[in-house]
């Protein structure tokens, strides 16, 4: 799986589980506490191959699952860049002191298990208040870019 296929398919499961939330009526401070890792894995088992194997991505008491694909997360199906003979695949857009890279072969990636600045209530409800909604003027792919490079464009400050 491409990093592109798993943002699409993250983001429209995401989106479904917002919208059926809204309709509800669930108010926008709901709708997040909602997405807490402790509500997710029980109500929405199929949202991450974690909640099956009882694991969370990163080892916090709160876990909030809104920014599962984090706004600082720069990536490339094809490589961002070479670096010597390496080819960078993705990186973390703030230089957070928690990411580091993982290296196979001469591909390097960000790993970002130690980092935890996506999965507070604070960033998911400026996200949530802030970033587009994927609709009729807005694409997934769209969206994706947006919120890619929400910091590096100054556009949305999250964090």
């Amino acid at each position: 799986m491409t990093y592109s296929s798993w943002a699409t398919d993250h983001l429209k499961s995401r989106q479904a589980i917002q919208q059926k939330l809204e309709a509800k009526g669930l108010t926008l401070e709901q709708v997040v506490d909602y997405f807490n890792y402790d509500i997710m894995s029980v109500n929405e088992p199929n949202f991450c191959p974690l909640y099956a194997q009882g694991k969370k991505c990163h080892n916090v008491n709160y876990l909030n699952c809104y920014l599962c694909a984090c706004p600082h997360f720069k990536y490339s199906d094809d490589s961002l860049y070479q670096k010597d003979s390496k080819k960078i695949f993705s990186e973390c857009t703030i230089n957070s002191r928690f990411a580091t890279d993982f290296e196979f072969e001469n591909d390097v990636h960000c790993n970002c298990a130690d980092c935890t600045i996506p999965h507070t209530k604070k960033a998911a409800l400026k996200a949530y208040e802030h970033l587009p909604k994927v609709n009729d003027t807005c694409s997934i792919l769209e969206f994706i870019r947006s919120f890619q490079l929400s910091d590096i464009l100054g556009r949305y400050k999250l964090f």
